[in-house]
């Protein structure tokens, strides 16, 4: 027992050691900025602080909205595109296209660069998920893998990434589907966390608008040294997955419930993030059917939950929350009359500015960010780390191409 607890610390100190080298060896390069343009996006360098463009810029013809560095942190595989996908490859310095891969049908919705030669490609369409073995170098197709079922959430794993999958067309239990770097799949069957749509029978001919449904989106969360997922959802224990063995692991947590009242669609759609602090966030959405008054969809915030996953004990910390970013180590959650406020790993609320103002974009480089009202037509620059705004302008907030993407969504 002490020698393979011995042995499993030397693993986490050589993979933590992996994942410092990696983030020095990324730090030395400038930060890079996605802001789409009427034809695509463009790609530019920005200053650490100020959060301004400047120098040579990458014009895209696409949209784009996800990415990857490869593992010296030199080149980026932007990817994106609608019905046909395409990943651009750029050197990170000079901002040089250094090649184009193009594929039909599906959206990218994730780029894992695995090694020098290899990069997984995941999208979606309407015949389903596939994941696309793409050798950067060329670039060209190795293969592919087809993964039945709705894409419901991703994350990047040690060996690839992670899928968790719900029914089409159904309502019933998710499964969570582990990809490693040459396309190996093996299946994680979670009968306890229930995802999808489900509609009774004939609703395809009911009037729009008035057919009673339900939905289900479970969140997940991958550690950040990628050995261990959680798989959360509304009114159920959480599943907690050993993604070296295989192994499931329910723990009862008490989740705050949804309304019980008749509804149109009702049902939670969830995030979450594993934090630094070993906790997991935990926020979303509980949609609660069509209101009669205003004819939208009702939208009630989760909430901001900490999950500790040593003692599985959920704690809301702020009821009003329906999402978040991780920016540095602080928790930001941004939203309609509610400004900025950030939370640091344990939950405590570190700072607010910007009032009651509607902030509808966030980007964040570090502490430092951009937020944007579209209401106003202003952004603010943000400074977590003195609790302050620095400045005001007009500046349309990038994507940073700064902390790689752990999770994504179908």
């Amino acid at each position: 027992m002490r020698a393979s607890r011995a042995l499993a610390g030397l693993v986490a100190v050589a993979l933590a050691a992996s994942v410092t080298a990696a983030a020095t060896a990324k730090s030395r390069y400038p930060v890079l900025g996605v802001r789409g343009v009427k034809a695509g996006v463009l790609v530019q360098r920005y200053d650490r602080q100020t959060l301004r463009p400047y120098g040579p810029t990458l014009h895209i013809a696409a949209p784009a909205w996800t990415w990857s560095r490869s593992p010296d942190g030199g080149t980026v595989a932007l990817a994106g595109g609608e019905q046909r996908g395409v990943v651009v490859f750029f050197d990170v310095v000079s901002l040089r296209r250094t090649a184009t891969f193009r594929f039909a049908p599906g959206r990218p919705v994730a780029v894992r660069w695995v090694s020098a030669d290899r990069l997984l490609l995941v999208a979606v369409s309407e015949a389903g998920t596939v994941v696309r073995l793409v050798d950067p170098r060329a670039p060209r197709q190795l293969r592919q893998v087809d993964v039945p079922g709705r894409l419901l959430r991703g994350a990047r794993t040690r060996e690839g990434v992670a899928l968790l999958v719900g029914p089409s067309e159904a309502f019933g239990p998710s499964r969570l589907v582990l990809v490693n770097g040459e396309l190996g799949l093996r299946t994680v069957a979670l009968p306890r966390n229930v995802a999808g749509w489900s509609l009774p029978p004939g609703a395809e001919t009911g009037e729009a608008g008035e057919v009673p449904a339900r939905m289900r989106t479970p969140a997940l969360a991958v550690n950040r040294l990628g050995l261990r997922a959680v798989v959360v959802g509304a009114d159920e224990p959480v599943a907690e997955i050993d993604l070296g063995s295989g192994a499931v692991t329910y723990h009862p947590v008490a989740v705050r419930r949804a309304s019980r009242a008749a509804k149109l669609v009702t049902g939670p759609d969830l995030q979450a993030a594993w934090l630094r602090s070993g906790a997991v966030a935990v926020t979303g959405t509980i949609y609660g059917g069509l209101d009669e008054t205003t004819r939208t969809l009702r939208q009630t915030p989760f909430g901001l939950a900490l999950l500790d996953t040593g003692t599985w004990e959920m704690r809301v910390v702020d009821p009003a929350v329906r999402g978040f970013v991780t920016a540095g180590d602080w928790l930001v959650a941004a939203g309609q009359g509610a400004g900025i406020t950030w939370y640091d790993g344990a939950g405590r609320r570190r700072g607010h500015v910007l009032g009651a103002r509607d902030v509808t974009d966030t980007a964040w480089t570090g502490t430092f960010g951009l937020a944007r009202s579209w209401s106003e037509g202003r952004s603010w620059r943000v400074d977590l780390g003195r609790g302050r705004v620095a400045a005001a302008g007009d500046a349309v907030p990038p994507m940073f191409l700064e902390n790689e993407p752990r999770a994504f969504y179908g």
